[in-house]
């Protein structure tokens, strides 16, 4: 990766979370998400933002990170790096709800408008099948979903969120080696317990398979800007968004054909 700002922000993406890691703010907080692909796994898509699994008040927590960001990240980037910082409130790719609180990371160099970095960090709460488990990473312990139950509430969200993230197609078709037999029955109970039935889960699956060309597109994109430059190069070689997604369609299928009572 050659692109300076992305490098930075990789940095201070690294320093969030290992602080989190390392005192009573980030105590049973569990990484997830993209970043977590990224930095646990050695995952070969860039993350805009980190996201975390908590178990308790989503805004109280999301508050005492933001007295955490403010006391010590901020300090240590503007050391680093000379860039001024802000953290506060923010609504959050989803939206302020019950089921989700973000904090908004911005920083800068002063009178450079071009510098800012802006990085959300995104409190949720998700479901674990698991244990949560701790992955080591140069001497920091990590707290995080397994395996198994990172992979499967990527197949969750593509089926529960309001409007579909296509990099969750990217990590589904990057991680699919994490499920396991035992999948298709997790997944549904996943889903039951979150109120989505076959007819909901059944209309997902079939807009993703009628807006082919135009999901291809954006995956196609997500390769070319998301993705590092070998493993992006490999993946348009092997055929791009189009081999990713009907992998991944496969995979949808092959994992809730029990839940929607056969294979569509």
């Amino acid at each position: 990766m050659s692109d300076p700002k992305q490098e930075v922000t990789e940095e201070i993406q690294r320093m969030a979370v290992r602080l989190l890691a390392t005192t009573s703010a980030g105590f049973e907080l569990a990484l997830i998400g993209g970043f977590r692909y990224r930095l646990l796994d050695q995952g070969p898509r860039i993350s805009r933002d980190i996201d975390y699994h908590w178990a308790g008040d989503l805004v109280a927590k999301r508050d005492e990170l933001i007295d955490t960001f403010r006391r010590r990240l901020l300090p240590d980037v503007r050391r680093k790096f000379g860039y001024s910082g802000s953290a506060s409130p923010h609504a959050g790719s989803e939206g302020e709800s019950p089921a989700i609180s973000a904090v908004m990371l911005a920083f800068w160099r002063d009178g450079e408008a071009s510098s800012r970095i802006e990085l959300p960090v995104e409190i949720t709460r998700v479901r674990c099948a698991d244990d949560l488990v701790v992955k080591p990473v140069d001497g920091v312990v990590y707290l995080t979903a397994s395996d198994q139950d990172m992979i499967e509430n990527k197949i969750i969200a593509v089926f529960a969120r309001s409007f579909l993230q296509h990099r969750d197609l990217v990590d589904l078709f990057m991680f699919a080696s994490h499920l396991a037999p035992s999948s298709p029955e997790r997944i549904e109970r996943k889903l039951t317990d979150i109120g989505i039935d076959r007819g909901r889960a059944g209309k997902r699956l079939d807009d993703l398979t009628a807006g082919r060309v135009r999901h291809i597109g954006v995956i196609d994109n997500i390769i070319d800007t998301q993705v590092d430059a070998e493993v992006a190069a490999n993946l348009t070689s092997g055929g791009g968004g189009a081999m990713v997604f009907d992998r991944v369609i496969e995979i949808l299928r092959g994992q809730t054909a029990g839940f929607m009572g056969g294979v569509r």
